[in-house]
């Protein structure tokens, strides 16, 4: 037999998605207290997020974010803020926002529509046996 089939180790598949989604990320093995230094920086550069977002008619200009986390990362480098990071939150308060909000229906009853004035379809009958 050659040397490729003569293997001490069967081979392995690589890991399922399933199995490398159940393994801990990294932000989960910060200890308690980092995790709430780290997620109060989060808090801080999403409020930055949101700002320039309202200043800027709800778009973000180019490479902004980005700026954001550099910034975050050079003033604490140990906490590994991310953009995903950032933005999880945003759609968390965004999803929270929309959750609150007040529900109007879009459709509105038949009374609150108003009648055709009769008078008025008088006036173009009028109009129209002028011409």
């Amino acid at each position: 037999p050659t040397p490729l089939l003569q293997r001490s180790r069967p081979i392995m598949p690589p890991p399922s998605k399933k199995q490398r989604s159940s393994q801990p990320k990294e932000y989960r093995k910060f200890d308690p207290l980092t995790k709430t230094i780290r997620d109060a920086t989060i808090k801080g550069c999403v409020d930055i997020y949101l700002k320039h977002m309202k200043d800027n008619g709800g778009a973000c200009k180019r490479g902004f974010l980005q700026s954001v986390v550099v910034t975050a990362n050079e003033k604490a480098s140990g906490l590994q803020i991310t953009r995903d990071a950032i933005k999880n939150v945003v759609r968390r308060i965004e999803k929270e926002e929309k959750k609150n909000a007040p529900k109007i229906s879009p459709i509105e009853p038949p009374s609150s529509i108003p009648k055709p004035n009769s008078s008025l379809h008088s006036i173009d009958n009028n109009l129209l046996s002028i011409y």
